[in-house]
């Protein structure tokens, strides 16, 4: 898989229960893992991290919106992950940030409102709160 050619359009790269897909194709492990790879090598070498934010929801729930200036234009990243889980979706474009953040919102939101009815999760809500509001604030 060649990054540059992935990161025209943006993809998704997904670590599922039944295994690891590309854009929604099933992929071996090795491909996953040369992608993810490529993707962060990619970024540290061509790119201007602009932002980044990182968050937990739960003690094994960590998520990561990343915002950079490519040579191809705006690329923005939300990555999330859990045990034996996770998904990066990676943005390219005008709306690229806007994207991430959007992912990042939607997520803080429903985990709240997942989170609301079950006792004893104040401080993790309370630390919620936090990540949106520093999330809103982060460029488009």
């Amino acid at each position: 898989m060649n990054i540059e050619e992935l990161l025209r359009k943006g993809f998704t790269l997904a670590k599922v229960i039944e295994g690891y897909r590309l854009n929604n194709v099933e992929i071996d492990r090795e491909t996953f893992e040369d992608v993810w790879n490529a993707l962060y090598v990619y970024l540290d070498r061509n790119c201007e991290k602009v932002d980044e934010y990182r968050y937990a929801v739960g003690e094994e729930d960590w998520r990561t919106v990343a915002m950079y200036r490519c040579p191809n234009g705006k690329v923005g990243i939300f990555e999330a992950g859990g045990v034996d889980v996770g998904i990066t979706r990676v943005y390219v474009g005008d709306d690229a940030w806007r994207n991430a953040k959007e992912d990042a919102i939607d997520d803080i939101e429903s985990s709240i409102e997942w989170l609301e009815p079950i006792e004893n999760t104040d401080e993790i809500i309370e630390n919620l709160n936090e990540a949106l509001d520093e999330i809103k604030h982060m460029p488009e």
